[in-house]
C-alpha cells in the first residue's frame, strides 16, 4: 500500500472546501447546482477554457488574481481563460463582459442583459457570458420579430 502524501491530503481537504464555499456563494446568487458531469458531457467552451488554462499553466503564463493569497472560490472566465480570479473579481466583472460569440456587450450593466453559463469544477467556477441575441438566436428580435 502506497504512503498517502499529508500535502497532497491537505491540498484535497483545502480545494473540497473550496469548492463547498463555491456552491454556497451559488446558492447564495440565486444559482442551483446542477448534476456532475463528465468531461465529455460539458460544453466544447469549457473544454476549450480548461485546455487554454492548462496550455497557460504549463507555458508558466497563467495568470493568479492578487486576491488568491490561500486556496479560497475562483473562477475563469471565458473570454480570459489565462487568468484565474477570485469571487469578487468575477462578480463585479459580470457587469462589464462582452459576449463570448459576438464581442457585444453581454454584461448585466449591458442594454440587453446577458446569458451567464455557468460550469464548476472541482477548484475553479468556469463562467461564459453571451448576448441575448446570441444566447437565443431563435426569438423574434425587435417590435415585428425576425422576418
Amino acid at each position: 500500500m502506497a504512503a498517502v502524501d499529508p500535502f497532497l491530503t491537505s491540498l484535497w481537504d483545502q480545494a473540497t472546501a473550496s469548492a463547498a464555499h463555491t456552491d454556497e456563494l451559488l446558492a447564495q446568487a440565486g444559482v442551483q447546482r446542477s448534476e456532475s458531469a463528465s468531461m465529455d458531457e460539458v460544453d466544447q467552451w469549457v473544454r476549450d477554457a480548461i485546455a487554454t488554462m492548462d496550455q497557460a499553466r504549463q507555458d508558466n503564463a497563467l495568470r493568479v488574481c492578487d486576491h488568491l493569497t490561500s486556496i479560497q472560490p475562483m473562477a475563469v472566465l471565458a473570454e480570459a481563460p489565462r487568468r484565474v480570479v477570485c469571487w469578487s473579481c468575477y462578480t463585479e466583472a459580470r457587469a462589464v463582459r462582452a459576449c463570448l460569440r459576438c464581442g457585444c456587450p453581454a454584461g448585466t450593466a449591458s442594454l440587453l442583459g446577458g446569458v451567464e453559463s455557468l460550469v464548476r469544477g472541482p477548484a475553479v467556477l468556469y463562467s461564459r457570458m453571451l448576448c441575448m441575441p446570441c444566447a437565443y438566436p431563435a426569438s423574434p428580435g425587435g417590435t415585428f420579430g425576425s422576418g
